[in-house]
Protein backbone atom coordinates (compact mmCIF):
# COMPACT_ATOMS: atom_id res chain seq x y z
CA UNK A 1 0.00 0.00 0.00
CA UNK A 2 1.31 3.22 -1.17
CA UNK A 3 0.27 6.32 2.13
CA UNK A 4 1.22 9.88 1.54
CA UNK A 5 3.02 11.39 4.19
CA UNK A 6 2.06 15.21 5.52
CA UNK A 7 4.51 16.40 6.83
CA UNK A 8 6.24 20.52 7.36
CA UNK A 9 9.82 20.45 7.54
CA UNK A 10 11.30 17.40 5.40
CA UNK A 11 11.11 13.83 5.84
CA UNK A 12 12.91 13.84 9.07
CA UNK A 13 9.91 15.62 10.85
CA UNK A 14 8.76 13.21 13.90
CA UNK A 15 5.02 15.22 13.38
CA UNK A 16 4.43 14.28 9.90
CA UNK A 17 1.11 12.48 9.87
CA UNK A 18 -1.11 9.62 7.05
CA UNK A 19 -3.45 11.28 7.58
CA UNK A 20 -4.97 13.95 5.31
CA UNK A 21 -6.03 17.50 6.80
CA UNK A 22 -4.63 16.61 10.43
CA UNK A 23 -1.81 19.39 9.61
CA UNK A 24 -1.98 22.43 7.23
CA UNK A 25 1.13 20.10 5.20
CA UNK A 26 0.92 19.24 2.03
CA UNK A 27 1.97 16.15 0.63
CA UNK A 28 6.13 15.96 0.12
CA UNK A 29 6.49 12.38 -0.01
CA UNK A 30 4.77 9.25 -0.52
CA UNK A 31 6.23 5.85 0.72
CA UNK A 32 5.40 1.99 0.36
CA UNK A 33 4.37 1.15 3.88
CA UNK A 34 3.71 -2.44 4.83
CA UNK A 35 0.29 -2.38 6.80
CA UNK A 36 -1.35 -4.95 8.61
CA UNK A 37 -5.01 -5.04 10.00
CA UNK A 38 -4.85 -6.65 13.32
CA UNK A 39 -7.01 -9.10 12.11
CA UNK A 40 -4.49 -10.09 9.25
CA UNK A 41 -2.34 -10.98 12.40
CA UNK A 42 -4.37 -12.21 15.03
CA UNK A 43 -2.21 -15.72 14.66
CA UNK A 44 0.11 -14.24 16.59
CA UNK A 45 -1.76 -13.20 19.49
CA UNK A 46 -2.94 -15.41 22.93
CA UNK A 47 -3.81 -12.67 24.80
CA UNK A 48 -3.27 -8.46 24.52
CA UNK A 49 -2.58 -7.20 27.39
CA UNK A 50 -1.94 -3.38 26.42
CA UNK A 51 -2.05 -1.24 23.43
CA UNK A 52 0.43 1.53 22.26
CA UNK A 53 -0.90 3.98 20.27
CA UNK A 54 1.31 6.90 18.92
CA UNK A 55 0.52 7.70 15.26
CA UNK A 56 -0.33 11.41 14.70
CA UNK A 57 -3.94 11.81 14.13
CA UNK A 58 -4.66 7.95 12.91
CA UNK A 59 -5.61 6.44 16.35
CA UNK A 60 -9.13 6.46 15.59
CA UNK A 61 -8.31 4.58 12.49
CA UNK A 62 -5.96 1.91 15.32
CA UNK A 63 -8.96 1.76 17.63
CA UNK A 64 -11.22 0.81 15.19
CA UNK A 65 -8.64 -1.69 13.26
CA UNK A 66 -8.39 -2.93 16.67
CA UNK A 67 -12.03 -3.43 17.91
CA UNK A 68 -12.20 -7.59 17.79
CA UNK A 69 -9.52 -7.70 20.00
CA UNK A 70 -10.06 -4.87 22.47
CA UNK A 71 -13.61 -6.41 23.13
CA UNK A 72 -12.28 -9.65 23.50
CA UNK A 73 -9.10 -9.14 25.46
CA UNK A 74 -9.73 -5.65 27.67
CA UNK A 75 -6.39 -4.33 27.37
CA UNK A 76 -5.09 -1.04 28.26
CA UNK A 77 -4.78 0.92 25.86
CA UNK A 78 -2.43 3.88 25.89
CA UNK A 79 -2.53 6.79 23.46
CA UNK A 80 -1.41 10.30 22.64
CA UNK A 81 -4.41 12.52 21.02
CA UNK A 82 -2.80 15.45 20.13
CA UNK A 83 -5.11 18.97 21.20
CA UNK A 84 -7.78 19.96 18.71
CA UNK A 85 -6.53 23.74 19.72
CA UNK A 86 -9.45 25.60 18.72
CA UNK A 87 -13.23 25.14 18.18
CA UNK A 88 -13.04 25.62 14.57
CA UNK A 89 -10.74 23.06 13.98
CA UNK A 90 -13.70 20.62 13.44
CA UNK A 91 -11.63 17.89 11.40
CA UNK A 92 -9.80 17.07 14.73
CA UNK A 93 -12.81 17.68 17.03
CA UNK A 94 -14.73 15.35 15.52
CA UNK A 95 -12.24 12.75 15.32
CA UNK A 96 -11.41 12.98 18.86
CA UNK A 97 -15.32 13.13 19.43
CA UNK A 98 -15.61 9.63 17.60
CA UNK A 99 -12.58 7.98 19.87
CA UNK A 100 -14.23 9.07 22.73
CA UNK A 101 -17.51 7.85 21.75
CA UNK A 102 -16.01 4.41 20.44
CA UNK A 103 -13.89 3.77 23.10
CA UNK A 104 -16.35 4.40 25.65
CA UNK A 105 -19.37 2.32 23.75
CA UNK A 106 -16.73 -0.92 24.69
CA UNK A 107 -17.35 0.53 28.11
CA UNK A 108 -13.94 1.56 28.63
CA UNK A 109 -12.80 4.79 30.82
CA UNK A 110 -10.86 7.41 29.78
CA UNK A 111 -8.03 8.86 32.59
CA UNK A 112 -5.98 11.26 31.36
CA UNK A 113 -2.35 10.66 32.68
CA UNK A 114 -1.01 13.79 34.44
CA UNK A 115 2.88 14.45 35.17
CA UNK A 116 4.93 16.63 37.31
CA UNK A 117 6.66 19.51 35.99
CA UNK A 118 9.98 17.42 35.32
CA UNK A 119 7.52 14.93 32.86
CA UNK A 120 7.52 12.45 35.45
CA UNK A 121 3.60 10.62 35.94
CA UNK A 122 1.65 13.01 39.13
CA UNK A 123 -1.51 11.07 38.66
CA UNK A 124 -4.81 9.72 36.68
CA UNK A 125 -7.35 12.19 36.34
CA UNK A 126 -10.69 10.05 35.01
CA UNK A 127 -12.42 12.13 32.22
CA UNK A 128 -15.78 11.59 29.89
CA UNK A 129 -14.76 14.02 27.57
CA UNK A 130 -11.29 15.52 25.39
CA UNK A 131 -11.82 18.97 25.37
CA UNK A 132 -10.89 21.83 22.99
CA UNK A 133 -7.30 22.87 24.24
CA UNK A 134 -3.67 23.84 23.14
CA UNK A 135 -1.61 22.25 26.01
CA UNK A 136 0.69 19.74 24.84
CA UNK A 137 1.31 18.62 28.49
CA UNK A 138 -2.58 17.39 28.27
CA UNK A 139 -2.06 14.91 25.62
CA UNK A 140 -1.53 11.47 27.24
CA UNK A 141 -4.39 9.56 28.19
CA UNK A 142 -5.30 5.57 29.19
CA UNK A 143 -8.20 3.76 28.20
CA UNK A 144 -8.91 1.23 31.17
CA UNK A 145 -11.29 -1.43 30.76
CA UNK A 146 -14.56 -0.52 33.07
CA UNK A 147 -14.08 -3.33 35.13
CA UNK A 148 -10.51 -2.74 36.06
CA UNK A 149 -11.28 1.04 37.12
CA UNK A 150 -11.41 1.20 40.16
CA UNK A 151 -8.15 0.67 40.39
CA UNK A 152 -7.04 4.16 38.86
CA UNK A 153 -9.67 5.78 40.61
CA UNK A 154 -7.71 5.60 43.17
CA UNK A 155 -5.00 7.73 42.24
CA UNK A 156 -6.78 10.78 41.39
Amino acid sequence: MTLNLYYEKDSSDSSASIIENFRTQEVKKKFFVPVFSAGTLKHLFNNISIIKIDVEGAELDVIESFKKQILQFRPFILTEILPVYEKSNTFRRERTEKIVSFISKMDYIIFRIIKNQNDTFNKFEKITHISVHADLSLCEYIFVPKELSVKFEISE
